[in-house]
């Protein structure tokens, strides 16, 4: 079957790592790959300049979110569909070759869901038993802003893609906690005013202090606990939520009271930089 030029695999990269380099080497296959940069040194644009490849597009952003990234690039590619890939992802042949047997045979399906295998800290933890939305036409999906961790949702018919890619959440639990702190702080910032204040310390009694202990550490949480109840492993159970309550959720306490104050100009905006 001849391949056409239909998918734009759209990355995006906070900073240059081994496990980025993995991944780009991974998509290459793909007709386009557009990347996403919003680190605060030139090494990611060095590296890939250095790069032989014609197919690679770099582009320079200030948008943490990595949705709002999405969104903001959908236009920049003439491709007809997006593969969204994240950097701690790998794709494998079996499953390139899938994509273009699909969307070449079927051009009624608007998006299509795609299964993975997770790794964190070093334990296969087999396949995720539920697939996400990650390829679909740049015209027809839709992002939820609920939430940092909301996928994309597509209209029209969605397919589902036999063949896997593989995800490596966490090499070690200091990431998974630094990676949490960042995803609550940006949920955090879409949050309104009067559901920070809720969230705040000021005036609270101990009572309505501990429910917010507890909603701050359910949120914080709530991808682990899906990885937990889905596959149930004991070891990456202990790692993920018994150390993580004490480490994250402490951390996680000053943020929406910072927020806050910055909104309300109490406090500079730079302060939380190191975001």
């Amino acid at each position: 079957m001849k391949r056409m030029n239909k998918v734009c695999v759209h990355v995006p990269v906070h900073f240059l790592s081994e496990t980025f380099i993995k991944c780009l080497e991974s998509i290459l296959a793909f007709d386009e790959v557009l990347i996403q940069d919003n680190s605060t040194d030139d090494n990611l644009k060095n590296y890939l300049e250095s790069r032989t490849e014609n197919n690679i597009r770099y582009y320079r952003s200030n948008i943490l979110d990595i949705r709002e990234r999405l969104w903001f690039f959908r236009s920049y590619s003439e491709c007809e569909y997006i593969l969204w890939v994240h950097t701690d992802e790998v794709y494998n042949n079996e499953l390139i070759a899938e994509i273009y047997q699909r969307i070449n045979s079927d051009e009624q399906i608007n998006g299509y869901s795609i299964y993975h295998r997770s790794l964190d800290f070093g334990e296969d933890l087999g396949l995720w038993p539920v697939p996400q939305i990650r390829l679909f036409k740049k015209d027809c999906f839709q992002i939820s802003w609920n939430n940092v961790h909301d996928m994309p949702t597509v209209t029209g018919l969605v397919g589902e893609l036999k063949n896997t890619y593989t995800h490596t959440a966490n090499f070690i639990f200091a990431t998974a906690a630094v990676k949490n702190i960042k995803y609550e702080f940006i949920n955090i910032q879409g949050s309104r005013l009067e559901e920070l204040q809720k969230l705040t310390f000021d005036n609270k009694s101990q009572f309505a202090i501990l429910k917010i202990f507890l909603i701050l550490f359910f949120k914080i949480n709530y991808q682990f606990l899906k990885v937990f109840l889905s596959f149930q492993k004991i070891s990456y159970a202990n790692t993920c939520m018994w150390a993580n309550k004490i480490l994250v959720l402490l951390s996680s306490t000053l943020m929406p009271t910072d927020e806050l104050r910055m909104r309300n100009h109490k406090i500079p905006r730079d302060t939380r930089g190191y975001i």
